[in-house]
């Protein structure tokens, strides 16, 4: 079950973790008071704007599932027109003329995209988050992964609060292929983003299609253990783990939808369940005969 945790608990990663910002307020009162005598300052005047942006109001950015909506929904009402200047005047001296030495391309886009996210300007937020993932989606070095998911995380976070399953879809899918291309063997034994596309199908009520990605993702799982069980440099039982626990979670979805499989499902479950949890003394040919009922 532990790995069941961590599959529901991923999308709210962010909200477990210690608050960076809280000593943003003194410190951009700090480099405020220095930009009135030095006010060509460019690295203060940078530093001071990504903290602005990152004390705006957005959590519900991060969380496009929850049911929080924020108070005010009017892009004319939350946009900070001195922020959008700082934004512009940095673009135009720093971004369009390649003069990047306090600021790189990628952090430009993340920031801006963020605040027209946060201001619910999201055909510009889309706009941005697409510069940021062409300028990191082909690149080898190192902070490219994070970027990329960074990227395709804000793209689907806006395409699924404005009701776009379509392109929320499409951004997932890209996802899942780059986890999959870049994780090797942690894609199947570690939650990754499979969770989100199965809350996507559940949110657009798309419940054909999120039973039969849960039986997909199970299958591949098992599958590839049964690939790759000799290599020792695999974590085969989180392998095993997670491929049980997309079973759970499509015994969750047949449950709430009321589906005539949950009789053969529940029997599969109790097959591969010891008290609860996954049965880890099964023997690979009693698995084998179990997941292929699935």
């Amino acid at each position: 079950m532990k790995y069941l945790v961590i599959l529901l608990l991923l999308t709210s990663t962010l909200a477990a973790q210690p608050n960076p910002t809280k000593g943003y307020p003194p410190r951009i009162a700090d480099i405020t008071r220095i930009l009135e005598k030095d006010s060509l300052n460019g690295p203060l005047r940078w530093e001071r704007l990504t903290m602005q942006v990152a004390l705006l109001d957005g959590d519900w950015v991060y969380q496009p599932f929850s049911q929080y909506l924020n108070a005010e929904t009017d892009p004319e009402k939350l946009r900070i027109k001195a922020y959008e200047k700082e934004f512009e005047r940095i673009y135009r001296n720093c971004i369009q003329t390649g003069d990047l030495n306090f600021v790189n391309e990628r952090d430009f886009y993340d920031n801006r995209g963020l605040y027209f996210a946060k201001t619910r300007q999201f055909t510009a937020a889309i706009k941005d988050y697409k510069q940021l993932l062409v300028r990191s989606i082909a690149e080898t070095k190192s902070d490219s992964q994070q970027y990329t998911f960074m990227a395709l995380d804000m793209l689907f976070s806006i395409y699924v609060i404005n009701d776009d399953f379509i392109h929320a879809l499409q951004t997932i899918d890209l996802k899942l292929d780059e986890e999959r291309n870049r994780l090797g063997s942690r894609y199947y034994s570690y939650a990754n983003s499979s969770y989100a596309k199965v809350k996507l199908y559940g949110k657009f009520n798309k419940r054909e299609d999120a039973i039969a990605y849960l039986k997909q993702l199970s299958k591949e799982n098992f599958e590839y253990y049964f690939k790759n069980g000799h290599d020792k440099s695999i974590n085969i039982q989180g392998v095993k783990q997670l491929g049980y626990s997309y079973v759970v979670l499509l015994l969750k979805y047949l449950k709430e939808y009321n589906s005539p499989e949950l009789k053969k499902y529940n029997a599969i479950y109790r097959k591969l369940s010891k008290r609860n949890h996954f049965n880890a003394k099964l023997t690979d040919r009693n698995l084998r005969t179990i997941v292929a009922k699935i």
